[in-house]
């Protein structure tokens, strides 16, 4: 059978139009593999750290230091104990634990130099006050952690929170520039410190 010359310039064309295909195919491949975002930043919508022109937190980030000032304050004169004896019947005056002793809410106040006081109720309970000193920038950082870390209490007057340790109920409150911190057995709610809180509050006066 004679071969039909009509179908040559058919296939012919066929086979170019294929070789175009294949070429096309792989310059659009090369600029996908080169130009395109992260699959995981296309498929979410979000757009990636450089993108954005925002550099991701570096996993080493550590918070400036605290900055604070000593505190020679006088138990006595911060805390009138006879006041608080109608509200803790015997309270009386007490030596503060010993700086190797103290947890983390009061060691921070001894790392600062602060003031630390201590009381004995009728019942064996121990109230201690730490009183430290910061700058704004410092204070800031710390109401900062405790919005994360604690409970908001509104009753202190000033900026308060409140939470518990164990069975030792633990109070803070941030007369600027001072940081407070009142613990006891005695406090198991906000409530129960506020007294404390309050009188150390009404105490303190600035240092010149």
């Amino acid at each position: 059978m004679s071969s039909d010359p009509r179908r040559v310039p058919v296939v012919r064309r066929a086979a170019a139009a294929a070789a175009a295909a294949g070429l096309a195919l792989g310059l659009l491949a090369g600029c996908t593999t080169e130009d395109a975002p992260p699959a995981s930043d296309a498929a979410s919508g979000t757009p990636s750290a450089a993108a954005s022109g925002t550099p991701a937190p570096g996993a080493g980030y550590t918070a400036p230091p605290l900055v604070s000032t000593p505190v020679d304050l006088d138990c006595g004169d911060l805390v009138d104990a006879d006041a608080l004896s109608s509200i803790w019947p015997g309270l009386v005056a007490a030596t503060p634990p010993a700086t190797s002793g103290l947890d983390d809410a009061l060691a921070p106040v001894a790392e600062a130099d602060g003031t630390l006081c201590s009381w004995t109720d009728d019942a064996g309970e121990t109230m201690t006050v730490g009183v430290a000193r910061y700058d704004d920038a410092s204070l800031t950082s710390i109401a900062n952690g405790l919005v994360a870390s604690s409970n908001s209490v509104p009753t202190y007057v000033v900026e308060g929170y409140f939470e518990l340790h164990d069975d030792v109920g633990v109070a803070r409150a941030l007369p600027s520039p001072y940081l407070v911190v009142a613990e006891s057995e005695a406090f198991p709610e906000p409530g129960a410190a506020e007294p404390l809180v309050a009188a150390v509050v009404d105490g303190l006066t600035p240092e010149g």
